[in-house]
């Protein structure tokens, strides 16, 4: 599903490229260390210990972990302030744009990676081609994507809003807000996905999809963490019985077909 009318990319750099955009990011450093190692750990069940390509890869916090683990680490960015604070922090060398538009010297890469990214972008199926096109033969796709039209969470705030609850009167009919650029949304996103529809998008477009479960996104501590935990472990558990994915978001992993 598609939001219309949406943001230019040059509004969508301006708006992710706000000095104090990324400062939540910092002030959860600890917490966010141990999102990255739980995405590591899901990671290594499937991905090639070669090279990795992180999409939007904000201030490089994943690409710092994931040094350890990959021969070489590269990631993209369009925001100047993530750019800069990559720079900073962790001593990486980000690429500015669009991998759409990027011409990569160091490709193909064996792994790439996007995490909630590409319900950013402007066309998801160009994006998931341009990757196709930039990893090597059986070389793995990573994404995770929030699951805004499918979870628990987005039927809950169409019945709050029916109820008439003020904090959820930008909600639509498919439970998901209107855009706005002024600041009152943290997040802009283009387009929706439910984990069915990402799947055959994926196989459309030349890759065979292993792994189709939940993204453990979260970064929180104390008992926040344990009611986060428990409720995952439950979404887990009913996606592992039923198929059905209620989570807050989806996980996907594809690897690279050579019959496209």
């Amino acid at each position: 599903m598609f939001d219309s009318p949406r943001p230019t990319v040059e509004e969508l750099a301006r708006f992710y490229s706000q000095p104090t955009k990324y400062e939540h990011w910092l002030s959860e450093e600890i917490l966010r260390d141990e999102l990255w190692q739980r995405r590591l750990k899901k990671m290594s069940k499937h991905c090639k210990h070669g090279t990795l390509l992180d999409v939007g890869t904000g201030i490089g916090q994943f690409l710092h972990h994931a040094q350890t683990q990959f021969r070489q680490v590269y990631g993209t960015e369009l925001s100047d302030s993530a750019i800069g604070l990559a720079q900073v922090k962790y001593g990486l060398e980000l690429i500015k744009g669009e991998i759409e538009t990027i011409q990569f010297d160091d490709a193909p890469f064996d792994n790439i990676t996007m995490f909630h990214l590409l319900e950013h972008v402007p066309s998801p199926k160009r994006t998931i081609e341009r990757c196709w096109e930039l990893l090597s033969d059986d070389g793995l796709l990573f994404i995770a994507v929030p699951n805004d039209v499918a979870s628990f969470k987005a039927k809950l705030k169409i019945w709050l809003k029916r109820l008439g609850i003020r904090k959820f009167g930008n909600v639509g009919r498919l439970g998901l807000p209107k855009i706005a650029l002024d600041g009152s949304l943290e997040e802009i996103h283009l387009s929706h996905f439910t984990p069915t529809v990402l799947q055959t998008v994926l196989e459309r477009s030349g890759f065979t999809v292993v792994d189709n479960s939940l993204d453990p996104y979260y970064a929180a501590g104390g008992l926040k963490k344990i009611i986060y935990d428990l409720f995952r472990f439950s979404c887990t558990l009913l996606h592992f019985f039923t198929g059905v994915n209620i989570y807050d978001t989806i996980w996907i992993v594809a690897r690279k077909s050579n019959n496209n």
